[in-house]
């Protein structure tokens, strides 16, 4: 694998996944559908990595063995709410998203960055961390990057897992605009990375203000 490079392939039943390990491996994620998804397991691993290479394709060489398979469900969960009292959910306790581009991964750690941007602004007067206050202004402040994201994974998996004819023609042509013409891609890696929100100071690299 190339050092840090991830890849990310759309197909009908959903995104393939390739994460860089070390030892030249890769950490797969296939989604499927239920049917496809225990055929999959019931496949032997020759079998299986001639599925995975016709499907991916040669970019990366070819794959030569397989681990240890699993599967698990996958639903859109987001919580009532993100504060109560005085406990605070955040990542994957707050919402569970489509396992698309690191979405859930980013969106936990811009969770973290606010909430750590408000405590320790809250520790720079002395105040009480866990004040009704300020919790309820870290709960503010998450709710547009939410909707956002869970809008944006929800329907990126639906268009590209859409099965009508005429769809493939235009998922094709969106897909080689953005990788043609760089303000295009420059925008969806910064709708993708959350950057088109207003960022807490860890987010944008800075020391946090105590």
């Amino acid at each position: 694998p190339v050092t840090g490079v991830a890849y990310e392939r759309f197909t009908r039943s959903g995104p393939l996944a390739l994460l860089p390990m070390t030892q030249e491996r890769y950490s797969l994620v296939w989604t499927h559908k239920t049917p496809e998804a225990a055929a999959s397991l019931a496949l032997t691993d020759s079998e299986f990595l001639q599925k995975l290479q016709q499907v991916f394709g040669y970019r990366q060489g070819r794959f030569i063995k397989v681990g240890k398979r699993s599967s698990y469900p996958l639903s859109l969960v987001k919580s009532v709410a993100e504060v109560q009292g005085r406990a605070v959910l955040m990542g994957n306790a707050s919402h569970t998203l489509h396992p698309v581009a690191g979405q859930g991964l980013n969106l936990a750690l811009r969770d973290l960055a606010t909430l750590s941007d408000l405590l320790a602004r809250q520790a720079s007067i002395q105040g009480d961390c866990g004040a009704v206050e300020l919790l309820a202004a870290y709960q503010a402040a998450r709710q547009a990057d939410y909707a956002r994201v869970i809008t944006y994974t929800d329907s990126l998996v639906k268009f590209f897992s859409a099965d009508f004819p005429a769809l493939g023609m235009v998922r094709a042509g969106g897909l080689l605009a953005v990788d043609r013409i760089a303000p295009l891609r420059k925008l969806l890696t910064q709708q993708s990375m959350g950057l088109r929100l207003r960022q807490p100071r860890l987010a944008r690299g800075l020391a946090l203000k105590v």
